[in-house]
């Protein structure tokens, strides 16, 4: 899959005030998914990773 193929998740990730509720709502369920503090820097590193990409794709014009 290409990384500036146009998805609602890229999409919103570039639209803070759509993906807010989204991310609040899961980070309210953290605690009942057993997550713990070291699980914290692999999956942001993985989410900036592709954010960064979105983010290149869309000011590059290629949404």
């Amino acid at each position: 899959m290409s990384a500036c193929r146009s998805t609602s998740v890229g999409s919103s990730l570039v639209r803070r005030e759509k993906i807010t509720p989204a991310i609040a709502a899961l980070a309210s369920r953290h605690h009942d998914y057993g997550v713990k503090a070291e699980d914290y820097q692999p999956v942001g590193a993985a989410l900036l990773g592709r954010s960064t990409k979105v983010w290149r794709c869309v000011h590059a014009g290629n949404e």
